[in-house]
């Protein structure tokens, strides 16, 4: 990707007097509201200072119900609830991080004379939530003002869908040619105990493949409230074992181990979905974990829930945890990160349980999945 164009961004604005006036304006042409209603995407229609004037229904309805009372004389940004726009006096547009702002780049060309169009991904206030919407911008003139004629459509599917086959694709092309790799090797063995050896190693390597893609096609299903939950008796302590015994032979998890303080605690749940996400807490472990640290396993009874931890001696920094949760919120590069946000969609979104963490320097990092002990809370908050 190129260097972006340095540009300026005025932050005056327009008095309460004379948004009224321009907002009169708009409404003069009595077609325009009716014809920007019926429109499913959302509208505003923005002044010189990129203050609204006009917002149609599905602008309201994309907001959703912390949307501000009035939205007359805000910046997109502000009516979205951008964080970066409440970091400067200037609002919307003010701050550093808005230079590079897919949104006010595309209203900038329209303000120019150019018809633009633009991807912007947005950390809202409400819940440090994150949005993926795509704006499209034109010049608009009307009774000898310019206006700028603004839709914003939620691409949030379509930015989801996108991650997860990027992350789909990587994680099995490098799983495949390790067995590709492996494959060449044992065909060129004639040592029995050698071959053996390396068989026993394919066979592991493709159920951990045969794992990848099931995650992926539950993961997929329940980002689209398709997944089926299959309740079942479980007992913690097996389950966890049962996890160790199958990283056991993977390269990099030998220093997994089982808490001995941990309880054997019975539940009902979906086994296949839980164990999914115990791995994943595991893998992360490992992979935030540096040469010779230790990850540990445990499990315990709190009150109505049982609770299965992963905790590992690294500390996420500061500035990544309020985003551990998110799509694609990641430190490990561009196109991961869906793991604590599978792991998070999977236990609150379908088996009734919560995910958290805690990390600290001199603590480490710690991650925990709790599902409940009463087998009808399985499934219920299922989307």
């Amino acid at each position: 990707m190129g260097t972006l164009r340095a540009i300026t961004i005025p932050t005056g604005r327009a008095d309460d007097a004379e948004i009224e006036r321009q907002a009169a304006t708009v409404e003069r042409f009595s077609l325009l509201r009716p014809v920007l209603d019926a429109m499913g995407e959302a509208v505003m229609v923005l002044n010189p200072e990129r203050q609204i004037v006009f917002a149609n229904r599905s602008l309201t309805a994309l907001l959703g119900p912390g949307a501000p009372r009035s939205l007359s004389g805000l910046r997109p940004g502000e009516a979205l609830r951008c964080v970066n726009a409440t970091r400067t006096r200037g609002g919307c547009g003010g701050s550093g991080p808005c230079r590079s702002c897919g949104a006010v780049r595309a209203i900038l060309a329209a303000q120019d004379g150019s018809s633009d169009v633009r991807d912007c991904h947005i950390l809202t206030e409400a819940g440090r939530t994150a949005i993926d919407l795509r704006v499209r911008t034109a010049p608009l003139a009307l009774a000898g003002d310019t206006f700028t004629l603004c839709t914003v459509t939620d691409i949030a599917h379509e930015k989801r869908r996108s991650t997860l086959e990027r992350i789909f694709f990587h994680d099995v092309m490098s799983q495949a040619q390790g067995l590709r790799l492996l494959a060449g090797t044992l065909r060129q063995e004639s040592e029995p105990r050698r071959v053996r050896s390396l068989a026993a190693a394919l066979g592991d390597g493709l159920e951990q493949l045969l794992e990848e893609i099931g995650s992926q096609k539950d993961l997929a299903a329940a980002e689209t409230g398709e997944l089926a939950v299959h309740p079942a008796p479980l007992a913690s302590l097996d389950l966890a074992r049962d996890l160790l015994e199958q990283l056991g032979e993977e390269p990099g998890r030998r220093l997994v181990s089982l808490d001995p303080r941990s309880e054997n605690v019975r539940f009902t749940s979906d086994r296949t979905l839980v164990l999914r996400v115990l791995y994943n807490m595991v893998r992360n472990a490992v992979e935030a974990s540096g040469t010779g640290e230790s990850v540990t396993v445990g499990t315990r009874r709190a009150g109505r829930f049982v609770e299965l931890w992963v905790h590992n001696p690294a500390v996420i920094p500061e500035e990544v945890q309020h985003r551990v949760f998110r799509r694609a919120g990641s430190t490990k590069g561009p196109g991961r990160g869906l793991g604590t946000y599978g792991m998070k969609l999977l236990t609150e979104g379908y088996l009734g349980g919560c995910v958290s963490f805690a990390s600290a320097p001199g603590s480490g990092t710690t991650f925990v999945a709790a599902y409940p002990l009463d087998p009808t809370a399985v499934g219920s908050g299922a989307t």
